[in-house]
């Protein structure tokens, strides 16, 4: 992998292991799933013991779906270490988690109003609104996000799924023709899926062919960033994508 797909694994890890063990991306991973933020490499809050411990411990909270205990430490944060990106935007995460969408939009619109360069909470704002099946408006943040970067395959994933969605099946076609087949990351693969899951009769053994090719050539780990928009707009079942 190039240190641009590793920079998006790391940044998308947290958060978007709340969104493949729990309900849907991204945020990123649904994410699906939201994507809770790394701190900018520079800030001294991130080599604090006490801030790790927090956080780390927020962070298994969520991951077991203790929400109680992960907001408790993440409130704990907010004291010692008030207005520390990641911690924000890990607030976002389990609310995104509870499905309290309101929530969630305003911890991440914190996280980036805290950075406006940082990807993963703008890159959640556009989750929330997928979620919520908005999806002109989460396809204008992930298009914002993919005019920075045009070579970021899960950003021209989410933006894909927005126009299939939508039913623009001719902008999601033209959108599909742009995925890298060879790329770092398995987005032309589930993209292929999703075409095939949205087709007025659903060609099943074709989609899921393209997922199993996508668990044969790429990791765990990267396949979990894509397989659970799939769940959330109905073309797998939780069940299916918990499978190798």
């Amino acid at each position: 992998m190039n240190a641009q797909t590793n920079n998006t694994l790391s940044i998308l890890r947290v958060g978007l292991v709340l969104l493949a063990l729990g309900m849907a991306t991204t945020l990123w991973g649904q994410a699906n799933p939201p994507a809770a933020a790394s701190a900018p490499a520079a800030d001294p809050v991130l080599s604090n013991p006490e801030y790790q411990r927090l956080y780390n411990d927020a962070a298994v909270a969520l991951q077991k779906k203790d929400y109680a205990a992960a907001l408790g430490k993440l409130d704990e944060l907010d004291k010692a270490f008030p207005n520390a990106i990641n911690a924000v935007n890990l607030r976002g995460a389990v609310y995104t988690e509870q499905r309290d969408f309101a929530k969630a939009g305003e911890a991440f619109a914190k996280a980036a109003d805290l950075d406006k360069k940082a990807f993963p909470p703008r890159f959640n704002i556009g989750e929330v609104l997928f979620l919520q099946k908005k999806y002109a408006e989460a396809r204008a943040k992930f298009e914002a996000l993919q005019a920075e970067d045009s070579k970021n395959d899960l950003v021209r994933y989410k933006v894909f799924l927005c126009y299939l969605a939508a039913g623009e099946k001719e902008k999601a076609e033209k959108v599909l023709g742009e995925f890298n087949f060879a790329g770092d990351l398995p987005a032309y693969y589930f993209a292929h899926a999703a075409w095939e899951f949205a087709k007025p009769t659903p060609n099943l053994e074709e989609a899921k062919g393209w997922l199993e090719s996508a668990g044969n050539i790429y990791s765990q780990q990267a396949n979990l960033l894509f397989v659970d928009s799939l769940v959330e707009l109905g073309y797998l079942k939780r069940e299916e994508a918990k499978k190798p």
